[in-house]
């Protein structure tokens, strides 16, 4: 017989269905008679129970377990032929093969279940296949963009199903690659769209770096200062550079950009010292300022009388005075300029 039916048997025989009251009845006064336990050598012993250890541990094998339970259960056999049914000895490595034909079956329910659901998902990815011929030619990136995330969702729950054996889940596997593709299809568009606009961006952006790097031939430092603002402004209005040159780019451009901060110091420490000195006089115009806008409204003598006119003549020319020394101030210290 096949190994399974003849495993079958030995189950059946192990656990027989249970018999009516009488015939139960009957059978007490054998089970006073039962035989004694069959006596195996040492060395057939601990073979036997190797065979059983080995049988339990099958239940987490892969496909050759089957041949490995043919090859012990030939063994056994010969061992376990004097056995009772109901010995341990034997009823171990039975059970263990019962267990084992349990888990196959969980293993086809299972596989049942994953084939079901990548059929089920490659009929999501023809839907969106379809869905993929409408947009046409190079579609804008927003209006691709929940589109592109419903295919990405899709690639996920396909990656999360689990192993198939390969003979099995490849037919699957062609489909949905190919449903997939082309679902795929205007956001691939898209983004070659995309990587041109990026390549376009980078021969600019090198002519920028260039630009500062050309900046060392300079003296003057406020035409250096200078230059580094309008090309930091230039960079910033450049837009997406290649993601594989991208970061190499910035990383040169900043590495010129630092250089040449770093040569503009000693400038930016007369701007800031010619800053503050210019804070101290604008403070002591203002106040000058003030105090004469006080006088104008104060009368000298007699009011509209000559020397009351004079006085107003004057603090209202040297007010003029101050307003034209106040423009030809430069800048003061950021933090003051809006006091």
């Amino acid at each position: 017989l096949p190994l399974q039916s003849r495993f079958d048997s030995e189950l059946t025989r192990l656990h027989p269905a249970p018999l009516p009251f009488s015939e139960a009845s009957d059978s007490e006064p054998q089970a006073r008679f039962a035989k004694p336990p069959v006596i195996l050598s040492p060395e057939a012993e601990a073979r036997l129970l190797a065979i059983s250890e080995q049988a339990e541990g099958l239940l987490t094998g892969g496909r050759d377990a089957k041949f490995t339970f043919q090859n012990l259960h030939k063994e056994w056999s010969k061992l376990a032929v004097d056995l009772a049914d109901s010995d341990p000895r034997r009823k171990r490595f039975i059970d263990a093969y019962a267990a084992w034909k349990t888990v196959c079956k969980e293993r086809r329910d299972q596989t049942q279940e994953r084939l079901s659901t990548m059929r089920t998902l490659i009929a999501e990815a023809q839907v969106l296949a379809t869905a993929a011929e409408a947009f046409g030619g190079v579609p804008d990136a927003q209006a691709v963009a929940p589109h592109a995330a419903a295919c990405k969702e899709l690639q996920a729950r396909w990656k999360a199903v689990g192993p198939v054996r390969f003979e099995l889940s490849q037919p699957l596997r062609e489909q949905f690659r190919a449903a997939i593709d082309q679902a795929f299809a205007p956001v691939n568009a898209t983004r070659e769209a995309e990587d041109w606009e990026r390549f376009s961006h980078l021969a600019h952006a090198e002519e920028l770096v260039t630009k500062v790097l050309s900046l060392a031939e300079l003296t003057d430092l406020s035409v250096v200062s200078a230059a580094v603002k309008q090309v930091h402004i230039s960079w910033k209005q450049l837009g997406p550079l290649p993601r594989e040159k991208g970061q190499e780019v910035w990383t040169r451009f900043k590495v010129a950009c630092d250089t040449q901060f770093e040569r503009c110091r000693p400038y930016f420490a007369e701007l800031d010292a010619s800053r503050a000195t210019n804070l101290v006089t604008k403070q002591a115009l203002l106040a000058e300022f003030q105090n004469l806008s006080s006088e104008q409204t104060q009368t000298v003598g007699i009011a509209g009388s000559p020397a009351d006119q004079l006085a107003k003549r004057t603090a209202h020319e040297r007010i003029k005075a101050i307003q034209a020394e106040w423009k030809s101030i430069g800048p003061v210290p950021r933090e003051a300029d809006g006091d």
